[in-house]
């Protein structure tokens, strides 16, 4: 049975989708959570992962392509299906090359919700038909310019936790919830984090870590919020 993890801020919509679980033979949803950081406080504190995640883009705290892109570099055997209400080219292109295996439109979704889970399960790209402008993306060509994008990064030598701690950074986590997500002191990030900043000449702390991070796509967010988040 392929475990489910939900994650959306609208609770009428997280209560729709359960019920489409309850009494299934092939899907068990193990966890419902309204932003990205509480589902990443699961995976961490969870050994059996879910298999597949199905994603809200916009979400306060983390949204969903910054939630997405987290699970592809940190635990890429999650498959993400995007659940969106947002139906423009630039959304949807960059939830694929964060590693979404699919994207399926919230309105009257259900019937696409099931073919975007079958065929995640054999790992083949959906998209939602009625979204006949985004239909000819590629996921495998998005992924590797993703995966390009990192390599060259490579040069500055992080370690996963400074990874780690760069994408919460981008969600604007404080140190105390990081900790909380990692299972680390709050001290104990507050140094992990001057140490990059030192290494990398970075000013303003978590603010300049951001601009750093973002200039050098070393992390990714949804576009629906960079005007405000980088003004």
């Amino acid at each position: 049975m392929n475990k489910i993890i939900l994650v959306d801020d609208n609770e009428s919509i997280r209560l729709k989708i359960s019920s489409l679980f309850k009494g299934s033979s092939l899907y068990n949803l193990i966890g419902e959570f309204n932003d990205g950081l509480h589902a990443l406080h699961f995976c961490y504190s969870n050994k059996a992962l879910p298999d597949l995640a199905l994603i809200d883009i916009e979400m306060p705290k983390m949204d969903g392509v910054a939630l997405t892109d987290y699970f592809f570099r940190f635990f890429p055997t999650i498959k993400v299906i995007a659940l969106s209400s947002y139906d423009d080219f630039n959304t949807i292109s960059d939830i694929f090359s964060c590693g979404a295996i699919g994207y399926v439109w919230k309105i009257d979704n259900m019937p696409y919700l099931f073919r975007a889970l079958e065929l995640a399960q054999e790992n083949i790209q959906f998209i939602d038909p009625r979204l006949t402008h985004a239909l000819h993306i590629k996921r495998e060509n998005l992924v590797i310019t993703r995966k390009a994008e990192l390599q060259m990064n490579s040069k500055l030598k992080l370690s996963k936790v400074e990874n780690e701690i760069i994408a919460l950074n981008a969600a604007h986590v404080n140190y105390k919830m990081m900790s909380i997500i990692l299972n680390k002191q709050p001290k104990t990030i507050e140094t992990i984090v001057n140490r990059i900043n030192r290494r990398l000449n970075i000013v303003d702390g978590h603010r300049g870590l951001f601009f750093f991070s973002f200039r050098n796509c070393l992390i990714k967010i949804a576009r629906i919020f960079k005007s405000g988040d980088i003004a």
